[in-house]
């Protein structure tokens, strides 16, 4: 009978080879946003290491239209804590990239750096420079629709009778509609401050390109001209906005695909979506996390462009 003999390879401690070692894969992920965070969260938990390139320095809040109340901050929290599973991930701001090599998994930034990879996840958002530079350099297209954003004090709105008369601590979403334009208003930060986007036509297609806050009051300016048609309460609420900020709502063709070599798209960067009961940040969370399932602990580097093609 023939005896049982050792595997080859040096002996361990019990005669037999020691396990290969299990190296993590380097991630680079452009732009800390909902999907770039959530993508960073997903890959730490998987055993990765991961570094966060972000062109901004965070000096206001990130992803404010998602009816959950700083979810940013969570994420970041959940991206960069210690006591969280894997390893923290690394942060770098005020870094932007400006040219990628998707074949090598290498960024250069706009200091002349560069930094290397094993696999970058661009999630730069609807102005994606990864996107641009890799696989579509048209521009994204307007829709002919703007965004006004605003926040105020719950008590603002409840301790005045003009206002909507409901109770806006209860957590749920309201909207305010007219024929060719809507008012979404939510709680947030615990339910001390409520979150207001006014959703209409577009006066001119240059306003709101990248964002701006409007220096005219609101009611009498180009926002108040327009919500004319909504109900006196609803107005009046309007009325009480002060810091407001204006976006283009814009569009991008479809792409083939969302990936080349050693990178691929996640959230607005890959598939824009308007801002619709929050779908373009759920989307961006899923895509985050599908690429933490797709790369487990000990995925050779080697094998991250075959990987990428179930994304």
């Amino acid at each position: 009978m023939a005896q049982p003999t050792s595997p080859p390879g040096p002996p361990g401690r019990l005669g037999f080879a020691s396990p290969p070692k299990v190296e993590p894969l380097e991630v680079i992920v452009v732009g800390a946003g909902i999907g770039g965070l959530t993508t960073a969260t997903a890959l730490r938990r998987s055993g990765n290491n991961v570094t966060i390139f972000e062109q901004s320095r965070f000096s206001a809040e990130i992803g404010a239209a998602i009816h959950v109340g700083y979810l940013h901050n969570e994420l970041k929290h959940l991206t960069l804590a210690e006591e969280r599973e894997g390893r923290p991930c690394i942060l770098k701001l005020s870094s932007k990239v400006e040219h990628i090599d998707p074949e090598t998994a290498e960024i250069t930034l706009g200091n002349g750096e560069k930094h290397k990879g094993d696999l970058i996840a661009g999630a730069d958002g609807i102005y994606s420079l990864v996107r641009e530079t890799i696989f579509d350099p048209k521009k994204p297209k307007p829709t002919g629709e703007a965004a006004y954003r605003f926040i105020l004090d719950v008590a603002t709105v409840t301790e005045d009778p003009e206002c909507l008369s409901c109770d806006m601590r209860d957590g749920r979403c309201r909207v305010i509609i007219a024929p060719d334009r809507r008012v979404v208003v939510y709680p947030c930060r615990n339910f001390e401050l409520l979150n207001f986007v006014c959703i209409q036509p577009q006066e001119r297609q240059e306003d709101g390109a990248r964002g701006y806050r409007l220096e005219l009051p609101i009611v009498g300016g180009k926002l108040g001209r327009n919500v004319s048609r909504f109900l006196t309460k609803g107005l009046e609420m309007l009325k009480k906005a002060e810091d407001v900020r204006c976006w283009q709502l814009l569009k991008r063709d479809r792409l083939q695909s969302w990936v080349k070599g050693c990178v691929c798209l996640i959230g607005d960067a890959a598939h824009p979506m308007l801002p619709h009961q929050g779908q373009g940040g759920g989307q961006a969370i899923e895509d985050g996390a599908s690429l933490g399932a797709l790369f487990p602990l000990g995925t050779p580097a080697a094998h991250v462009p075959a990987v990428l093609k179930l994304f």
